[in-house]
């Protein structure tokens, strides 16, 4: 700005005076008296779809219940009303931690059976190595003989496994099924392996 406006140089002479190419010197220039500044505006780029706000007001709707949780990524742009690809969607579940997972699967355990179940837990709180080796521990996995359906999917985050809403509880039907039972005590212990067709 001082080669040029007060000594009035001109830009080959500028150019041999600091070794800038000249049209190099013509664009600062230019650039100084329409910003104020030699260096580039900062460029905006793509407007923010999800703000703070935006996101906060997204996860709620997710975590809401079973149902919001198992949603396709359309479903959610659709009853949220948002102007936005399933693609940009996903990518900001993920930014806060949330995946499509496919659901544990639990036996569901009414709400009486839970308080007692509890309730044993605390009164065993204080055992001794020596007397939880006295347990029988027994375990249980069920196996569906009618085919396969349709693999649901739950939005969650990881320390999210066994949330209530994120687990599909199983209750008795009337379908087939092969259950495999066993059990221990201790370390040396074991029971054979039982399998129970109902």
């Amino acid at each position: 700005m001082t080669l040029r406006d007060d000594a009035k140089m001109t830009w080959k002479k500028i150019q041999e005076h600091t070794g800038i190419d000249f049209r190099t010197c013509q664009s600062i220039y230019a650039r100084t008296k329409s910003n104020g500044t030699p260096s580039n505006r900062p460029r905006t780029g793509r407007p923010v779809v999800f703000n703070a706000e935006e996101k906060e007001r997204l996860r709620l709707f997710i975590t809401r219940d079973k149902r919001t949780r198992r949603l396709m990524w359309d479903d959610i742009i659709q009853e949220m009303g948002i102007a936005c690809s399933v693609r940009t969607l996903r990518d900001v579940m993920a930014s806060m931690g949330y995946h499509k997972r496919v659901p544990r699967k639990k036996f569901g355990i009414r709400h009486i059976n839970k308080r007692k179940r509890l309730q044993w837990c605390q009164e065993r709180l204080h055992w001794t190595y020596e007397e939880w080796m006295r347990v029988v521990w027994t375990d249980e996995s069920t196996f569906n003989t009618a085919g396969f359906g349709h693999r649901p999917w739950v939005i969650r985050r990881a320390d999210e496994e066994y949330h209530p809403d994120c687990i599909d509880e199983r209750w008795e039907s009337g379908k087939q099924s092969v259950m495999i039972w066993g059990a221990f005590c201790g370390p040396e212990l074991k029971s054979d392996i039982y399998f129970t067709l109902f």
